[in-house]
């Protein structure tokens, strides 16, 4: 994933069940399945918090890891946890993280960190 505030967006998600990328520019979402040769367009808000409201409730879409880029990424994504451990380190694309695992009573998720002083890499 990609993230330019407040307006910019690439999320790319791929996997056995699906391949998709996701593109905002402010002005529209663009969805791209290229295993299914499936491609639309539709008109979007302004922000990507608008956005991606605008996706999930009137599209029935949520962006790949859409929760991690919200302003309030914290309070949702710890609403209800009622258990947090670090794993361990971990490697993801050559990068040394920090690997944290969470439960909550329907869902449980992990995340990883990149280790050092910029836990996180910005790109566009």
């Amino acid at each position: 994933m990609w993230v330019q505030r407040p307006n910019k967006l690439r999320a790319d998600r791929t996997g056995d069940l699906v391949e998709q990328s996701f593109y905002y520019d402010g002005k529209s979402l663009t969805l791209l399945n290229p295993g299914d040769k499936y491609f639309a367009t539709v008109a979007a808000p302004g922000t990507l918090e608008e956005m991606l409201d605008m996706a999930r409730t009137k599209l029935d879409i949520i962006a790949p890891a859409g929760d991690l880029i919200y302003k309030n990424a914290y309070d949702i994504l710890m609403t209800d946890v009622t258990q947090g451990f670090v794993v361990g380190k971990g490697v993801v694309e050559g990068v040394l993280c920090d690997h944290l695992a969470f439960r909550a009573p329907h869902v449980d998720w992990q995340i990883w960190i990149q280790e050092g002083k910029e836990p996180l890499r910005a790109s566009w």
